[in-house]
């Protein structure tokens, strides 16, 4: 089953930071002496930079994979020395600072999925410049790793203001429309999820502005994501079911909103007809089969939810064993006929996404 690559993804970076065995090497500088709390005289200011550089640099020169963790577990361990605000500010900012640098060295992936996981580790707003060169790394576990760093701080970014906010936008902006990894995809959708609710501590403003913007990047990255769908690509079927969470959560803070009501359900239903198509051809089976109707399941929920309606045409078309066979031609009925129908007053017309013709072989 396709359902967990995304999970897997983050078991595959997770164990490239797991138990490591011990690794001789210089002495470490020695641990600093944090203040509970208020600001850092200069001097451990100095001290905490030593000791990220000592371990920034056993991460990238460690002779194996054992030290690379080691040194990468240590960076974190430094960073949740202390709960002082201040140090954890400052920790990040040094971080931002010097770890893209590092990162641009490393040519192994080991080395930087484990620098990466650090970084992503930094839940301050301070840390933020670093995500922006991750979200563009050419190595996909490092772009992973990059949003996911930017979800656990994304809040804390919106409460520093709209310029935090818009530095966020920015590299949603520029990122999203092109990636073409599936599991990155997935977490780019969980980063545009806002909760539907006021935020203590963001600005009415802020959240207002915020979120009509990540409801644009989600539409900019839409026709890409359908086609793709409907091509039959597994992995971003996949991500798609973390699409569909994301305009759940618009349809929630728009209910109320006509207009953007409307761009919602269509959007739902453009990619409920690339997801039921796409199931046709599959035939139903394997795992191509089950990710399209996992998603068509997630879509059906979701225009329920934005209609305050209970249909089941979808699982009715999917599940009924009264269905004649073969099952995927009403899967497409019960989009292009039931749904249609059902949205026809909200203004949703039937979608036009076209499959592309398959390259011929030459004899």
């Amino acid at each position: 089953m396709l359902r967990n690559s995304s999970s897997r993804a983050c078991v595959v970076v997770l164990l490239a930071i797991g138990s490591a065995g011990p690794t001789l090497w210089a002495e470490a500088p020695p641990p600093v002496d944090i203040p509970a709390r208020g600001s850092l005289p200069r001097a451990v200011e100095q001290q905490v930079q030593q000791r990220m550089e000592y371990w920034l640099d056993q991460l990238r020169d460690a002779k194996d994979e054992d030290g690379i963790r080691q040194a990468a577990k240590a960076l974190l361990a430094d960073y949740y020395k202390s709960e002082n605000l201040s140090y954890r500010y400052i920790y990040a900012a040094q971080m931002a600072a010097k770890g893209p640098g590092y990162l641009a060295g490393m040519t192994d992936s080991i080395r930087q999925i484990n620098l990466a996981v650090s970084v992503s580790g930094i839940d301050q707003v301070s840390i933020q410049p670093a995500l922006g060169i991750m979200v563009a790394h050419a190595n996909p576990a490092v772009r992973y790793l990059g949003w996911h760093g930017y979800r656990s701080i994304r809040m804390l970014a919106l409460a520093q203001g709209p310029s935090f906010a818009r530095k966020m936008q920015d590299s949603l902006a520029k990122r999203a429309v092109g990636e073409q990894s599936g599991p990155v995809v997935g977490e780019i959708f969980l980063m545009l999820t806002l909760p539907p609710i006021e935020i203590p501590g963001v600005s009415e403003q802020t959240l207002r502005d915020t979120r009509r913007e990540f409801l644009q990047i989600t539409r900019n990255t839409w026709p890409e994501r359908c086609r793709q769908v409907l091509a039959g690509d597994a992995s971003i079927t996949e991500a798609c079911r973390s699409a569909v969470i994301a305009l759940n959560s618009f349809g929630q803070a728009y209910a109320d909103d006509e207009a953007q009501r409307k761009t919602i359900l269509q959007m739902a239903i453009d990619l409920a007809y690339c997801s039921a198509k796409a199931y046709d051809n599959a035939k139903g089976a394997g795992d191509l089969g089950a990710a399209n109707q996992e998603l068509l399941r997630d879509i059906e929920n979701l225009l329920n939810n934005v209609k305050g309606t209970q249909n089941a045409y979808l699982v009715t078309a999917l599940t009924d064993p009264n269905v004649l066979p073969p099952r995927g031609v009403a899967v497409r009925r019960a989009v292009v006929e039931n749904w249609l129908d059902a949205l026809e007053s909200d203004g949703v017309v039937k979608p036009e996404f076209k499959e592309q013709p398959k390259p011929r072989l030459i004899q």
